[in-house]
């Protein structure tokens, strides 16, 4: 059959338009697997980083949570030959709801000898809410002795007793900087409530107890003797916490 000059170009027209369909199809399968892997990789550095991030926030250096064997407890324990320790689950382990710059972790007392160890940690980026707080002209730098810390205690009466902390020792990893804290003297029979109250060391003036909680910028409780359930106070008792053979003496 003879084919007409306007045929035969249709037919390499169709040609033409099927190699580019085909290519544009290739395109499109190689464009799908580079999409995909993009996911995938997008995914992977999304979860690694919030892995990373949630690594960091709940996993304190050992150094700042662990038993700290200070001059009383070692002179309690050589006095009466043992140290027990015991510990609380804290129903509320920061200062802010909302903000959550402070937060406390590994509650550590020791009754008889009067003695309470807590840790505390806040996130670099908190400084800008001290800066506000305090109406700073700059953000401060992350420093030791950047924050003074002081144990409150209630005892059932509108007259609290305040405790300055006999032991701090500071250290910093990542984006938080932690605070190893020891109280001496602090006296548990009868104490209703305690709670760590967190001040600006630039504005810190003279001794605990007479500081004014206006200057605070946070307290988080560490202690609770009873605790409300279903519209009853019920009693929040201690539980024994573990003390490390490499903390005890020889």
């Amino acid at each position: 059959m003879l084919q007409t000059p306007s045929f035969s170009i249709f037919r390499f027209a169709l040609g033409v338009l099927e190699k580019k369909i085909k290519r544009v199809a290739e395109y499109m399968k190689i464009f799908k697997k580079i999409l995909i892997l993009g996911l995938v990789l997008c995914f992977t550095v999304f979860f690694a980083a919030l892995f990373a991030r949630i690594y960091m926030a709940e996993n304190y250096p050992k150094e700042s949570t662990k038993m700290v064997m200070t001059e009383s407890l070692l002179s309690h324990y050589r006095e009466t030959g043992s140290l027990t320790a015991y510990t609380q689950d804290l129903r509320v382990s920061y200062d802010d709801n909302k903000e959550g710059n402070f937060f406390a972790k590994e509650l550590i007392v020791v009754p008889d000898a009067k003695h309470l160890q807590i840790t505390m940690r806040y996130n670099e980026h908190s400084l800008q809410n001290v800066a506000a707080a305090y109406k700073l002209p700059a953000v401060p730098e992350v420093q030791k002795g950047l924050f003074r810390y002081r144990l409150c205690v209630s005892y059932g009466t509108e007259d609290y007793v305040y405790y300055e902390a006999s032991y701090e020792k500071e250290m910093h990893r990542y984006l938080y900087q932690y605070t190893k804290l020891a109280f001496e003297g602090v006296a548990f029979e009868g104490a209703v409530w305690m709670r760590v109250e967190i001040f600006y060391a630039g504005d810190y003036e003279g001794k605990p107890e007479n500081q004014a909680e206006e200057t605070m910028f946070g307290a988080i409780p560490v202690y609770e003797a009873f605790v409300e359930w279903d519209g009853e106070m019920l009693e929040n008792p201690l539980k024994e916490y573990r003390i490390p053979q490499e903390v005890l003496p020889k």
